[in-house]
């Protein structure tokens, strides 16, 4: 089994709202977190789920999941760095 480099962002909630792209508001009720889940099937690494209704917001590709590890990489190192 294959594995998952983006599991520590299993979980994670992030900002929504954008108009077009990954990080658009909910179709279905217009919420503007989701919730990123690594666990998806297919072809896509990573899915945005929304806190509110529990709706599919989007697919997330390995670039963007790339850049969020990134900055919750950057981030924990500030925290220890204290």
């Amino acid at each position: 089994m294959a594995q998952n480099h983006y599991a520590p962002l299993d979980g994670d909630v992030v900002a929504t709202g954008e108009l077009t792209g990954p990080f658009r508001s909910c179709p279905a009720c217009d919420h503007r977190r989701a919730r990123i889940e690594t666990k998806s099937s297919g072809f896509h690494p990573a899915s945005l789920v929304c806190t509110s209704c529990g709706g599919h917001v989007s697919w997330l590709g390995r670039d963007h999941l790339a850049a969020l590890l990134a900055q919750k990489k950057q981030a924990d190192d500030e925290r220890r760095a204290g």
